[in-house]
């Protein structure tokens, strides 16, 4: 049997063939904890299918959602995942306000353990072993500053990066955030300084280089997405 429960929709990011969507509980108008919706995939990513609201309209950010769930899936650190009942909609019930993205921060001190980096990332990946003994795998933030790259791709073309600098660290995170690199690839080549904004910040699940990756699956601007 299902169980509703509404999020503030804080990440529609790319995973996979499909999507992974994220947000914090609402319960009584209260802001609750980090919940993600994951499907029974070995991926948990969600098919359009799943996530659509309507006729093809996709959640955005901020944007407050009724999902059918079924029961608590955690995975090591992905403790927030929580599988959904596939064959019910979705349903938007209203919007969070831009100018309350405050009230959603969260204030980890780092993200993750660091001193650990792809060629092109920094801070951006730790060990399998590492990754399993942490508790969570989503955090909002507003790093001191922040900026975006569009470099050329390892496996694709043009690859997108934002760095930022959050409680003294710098980090160099792989962008997922569709919205973001739609914006992106009518850009050129090259650095970019962005408005300081707020940023979603995920551990994804097991890389086939044994590490999980640190990405930016949300950007939200202060005047716009």
């Amino acid at each position: 049997m299902s169980d509703y429960k509404e999020i503030v929709c804080l990440a529609n990011s790319y995973k996979l063939h499909g999507r992974c969507i994220a947000g914090k509980e609402v319960r009584g108008g209260i802001i609750q904890k980090w919940i993600r919706p994951v499907s029974a995939r070995p991926g948990a990513e969600l098919s359009l299918q799943e996530y659509q609201i309507g006729n093809g309209y996709e959640p955005d950010i901020l944007d407050i959602l009724r999902i059918p769930m079924e029961q608590p899936a955690p995975r090591f650190h992905q403790q927030e995942n929580i599988l959904i009942d596939p064959t019910k909609p979705w349903q938007k019930i209203g919007e969070y306000p831009k100018q309350n993205v405050t009230a959603l921060l969260d204030f980890p001190r780092q993200l993750w353990p660091n001193k650990m980096s792809t060629k092109d990332g920094v801070n951006n990946c730790i060990f399998e072993k590492i990754a399993h003994r942490q508790t969570y795998s989503m955090r909002l933030i507003q790093p001191q500053w922040f900026k975006v790259e569009i470099a050329v791709g390892k496996d694709q073309p043009r690859a997108y990066w934002g760095e930022f600098h959050y409680c003294g660290i710098t980090y160099k995170l792989k962008i997922t955030d569709p919205k973001a690199v739609q914006k992106l690839r009518n850009m050129d080549y090259g650095e970019y300084d962005w408005p300081r904004s707020y940023l979603t910040i995920s551990l994804t699940e097991l890389f086939q280089d044994r590490r999980c990756h640190k990405l930016i699956a949300a950007i939200i601007e202060p005047n716009g997405h």
